[in-house]
């Protein structure tokens, strides 16, 4: 949460709020209206059934996987009625491979 708020001052970004919340707690008050999920350290299939009901029509979820978690991404978007719609590869400075892979709820 610390990275994202300081991009967002960096940046800077408008109507841009990080909630440092587990996604079960905020759901009242975001559903239907998240444009952007973002997380790390959740399983993508848990993420993803988290997200949907956050998300508004247009929103996204950006998920950050490794090499393996990458290689299983379109099965479990399709199983979760979802769809890969972007993807930014990168590696860590130890040089293991990860991914940012961006999906889109399927209507």
């Amino acid at each position: 949460a610390n990275f994202l708020r300081d991009a967002i001052r960096h940046i800077p970004l408008a109507r841009v709020d990080v909630r440092e919340q587990r996604a079960e707690s905020i759901r009242a008050p975001l559903a239907g209206r998240a444009r952007i999920v973002v997380a790390r350290a959740i399983r993508l299939d848990d993420l993803l059934g988290l997200a949907r009901p956050l998300l508004a029509p247009d929103g996204r979820v950006i998920a950050m996987q490794s090499e393996r978690g990458r290689s299983d991404a379109p099965r479990i978007a399709a199983a979760a009625r979802f769809r890969i719609c972007g993807e930014r590869r990168y590696a860590l400075p130890d040089g293991s491979a990860r991914a940012l892979v961006v999906f889109q709820q399927e209507v």
